[in-house]
């Protein structure tokens, strides 16, 4: 339980300082000392239902990202889980940022953004733990490294792994930003993620655009709408106020892309406005404007909405 351990000095950290359950919050997941931010990984395995967070275990501000984990079966009791991953790579050790877990092959398989030192500053890569639900096992080297995007891509902007099946491939819907400064989505898939020598392989740059709608999408999110394929919907950052929500169609030969333009934070949002951010999420998808098997891939200042 040395200093040389960071998640076992996570883990004891969080055992010895937990918050007393009468000052928690009786509904809602929290962590059990310290900081949290963006939710990660949440998932099914074995039978229930895994939400990991950003944490900072020894502070109640922002600091150096490990991995909270929590699960429940119902949506309404959560139990904490240890600590699931902490800074302890060299490939990691200015923090664990966020990603994606899923069920693979028994197992339960996470894919996350390690941040590292170089020279005056840092890079992201994508990273691979496996593991039986409360202990993870690190891949020894990142399995998507920054230098693996398309050329001129920025090595310091490219993190947040979400994962998805199609047709028995996992693929892998990664933030970044490209050689002109400016957001953008990038797919990559691979038939064996669990093997940390199988190669990712790049399929396309799935969207982005011209700095009008941001200079870096972060956690991508991917669902289904209706059974005709799946949808994109995410939140991205744009410098100021502005958020964007895309909608479209990945997969299938009716392909097209509409984005939305918020002028609050989703955080901000009433029910009613989340409503009408969902019917045009649900309206934009069963549209098509292109048939050439994919999402568009340039923003085009017609595809851009404003509401609220």
């Amino acid at each position: 339980m040395g200093h040389n351990n960071p998640l076992a000095c996570a883990r004891q950290y969080e055992a010895q300082h937990r918050t007393p359950a009468e000052k928690r919050p009786v509904f809602h997941a929290v962590p059990p000392v310290g900081w949290c931010n963006d939710p990660n990984g949440w998932s099914c395995y074995n039978g229930q239902y895994h939400l990991f967070y950003q944490y900072h275990p020894y502070n109640n501000t922002w600091g150096p990202m490990h991995w909270g984990h929590t699960v429940t079966t119902d949506f309404l009791h959560w139990q904490d889980r240890p600590c699931a991953l902490a800074p302890d790579m060299p490939f990691d050790e200015n923090g664990c940022f966020s990603g994606g877990a899923m069920e693979w092959q028994g197992r339960q398989l996470i894919l996350y953004t390690g941040v590292m030192p170089e020279g005056d500053g840092e890079i992201q890569q994508q990273c691979l733990a496996t593991g039986d639900g409360e202990n993870y096992e690190k891949a020894a080297a990142p399995v998507l490294k920054c230098d693996e995007q398309p050329a001129g891509a920025s090595r310091k902007d490219f993190r947040d792994p979400f994962l998805f099946v199609q047709d028995g491939m996992v693929y892998m819907l990664v933030g970044g930003r490209g050689f002109n400064g400016h957001g953008r989505r990038l797919l990559y898939r691979n038939a064996r993620p669990e093997d940390a020598s199988s190669p990712w392989e790049f399929v396309q740059v799935l969207a982005e655009n011209d700095g009008s709608l941001g200079s870096m999408w972060e956690c991508p999110g991917l669902f289904t709408l209706d059974a005709t394929g799946n949808r994109e919907f995410s939140f991205a950052r744009k410098p100021g106020a502005d958020t964007c929500l895309r909608a479209g169609d990945i997969f299938g030969g009716s392909a097209m892309s509409r984005f939305l333009k918020l002028n609050k934070a989703p955080g901000d949002l009433t029910v009613e406005e989340m409503r009408a951010v969902t019917r045009f999420a649900c309206c934009a998808a069963s549209l098509s404007t292109q048939t050439h098997g994919g999402i568009t891939s340039v923003v085009e200042e017609k595809d851009v909405e404003t509401i609220l």
